[in-house]
């Protein structure tokens, strides 16, 4: 089946879809905008998804084996050596390799789950924190 055929078949039809004042977003892990879109969804020939995956990122590609063994078509490379900029720049050439129209959301996408990952814990008022304890 094309990725046409099966886009306009899911396109108003997803467990994926969200419908709020107006606006139709997709919830899709596969998709790097959450915009219900042929260009953004995973239904392409060619998809990158970026995800977390421990202390680093996980970047999955879709293989050309992908239309006949769905199971087998992604290729996912995990990404956890270095800092954050050698990351970044191993998602920015995998991005380039792949969809390179998609590759400033899939920098978007690693960069705030890196962000994430690297949280700060939260600041504790040490005056509450005496008066806790008193």
């Amino acid at each position: 089946m094309s990725a046409e055929i099966a886009w306009s078949i899911i396109r108003n039809n997803s467990c994926h879809l969200v419908k709020r004042n107006g606006i139709t977003l997709n919830r899709d892990p596969k998709n790097l905008r959450n915009k219900n879109s042929f260009k953004y969804s995973h239904v392409n020939k060619k998809t990158i998804t970026v995800a977390s995956a421990g202390k680093g990122l996980s970047v999955a590609t879709k293989t050309k084996v992908a239309e006949k063994k769905p199971s087998k078509g992604y290729a996912t490379s995990i990404i956890t050596k270095g800092g954050n900029r050698r990351i970044l720049k191993s998602v920015r050439n995998l991005a380039i390799n792949s969809r390179p129209d998609l590759k400033n959301d899939a920098l978007a996408r690693a960069s705030r789950l890196l962000e994430i990952q690297q949280a700060k814990p939260a600041k504790v008022n040490k005056h509450r924190a005496k008066r806790l304890q008193k």
